[in-house]
């Protein structure tokens, strides 16, 4: 089995270990050599009751106009190319913010939430960031 699902794998057993549902925070793509059983498995994920939110990578794939540095473009191109249709659908409809009860769930930070991926640092998500955010 390949490091990348070894890894996966075990990630996901820790959380499902660590209580009863399972989220998967994006970048699901971008990153390693198996997209496709990536947003298989994040799909698999989801309809057993995961959740999962859009990170900036996913949202290229579906964004032909979004640029990143150029390592990351090659991936996105490349991965572009390796994914299905429905594979692609999914990433595109992934949300840029999950709530659920006291907690929202967001790739990166809450005040980068905006569908260009610009700061908000004016929104109220970033006064709730902000405020949520506990220093050691």
């Amino acid at each position: 089995m390949p490091t990348g699902r070894r890894s996966a794998r075990a990630s996901i057993a820790r959380a499902r270990a660590a209580r009863s549902g399972s989220s998967a925070s994006a970048t699901i793509v971008g990153y390693g050599a198996d997209p496709e059983w990536a947003v298989d498995t994040v799909m698999g994920l989801v309809d057993d009751g995961a959740i999962a939110v859009r990170g900036n990578h996913d949202n290229a794939i579906g964004t032909p106009s979004e640029t990143m540095n150029a390592e990351a473009q090659a991936a996105i191109e490349w991965t572009r190319g390796r994914l299905s249709a429905p594979q692609r659908r999914f990433l595109a409809e992934l949300p840029l913010t999950r709530q659920e009860d006291d907690r929202l769930y967001v790739h990166s930070e809450a005040i980068a939430t905006r569908r260009d991926g610009a700061m908000c640092s004016d929104t109220p998500d970033a006064a709730r960031s902000i405020a949520a955010h506990r220093c050691p």
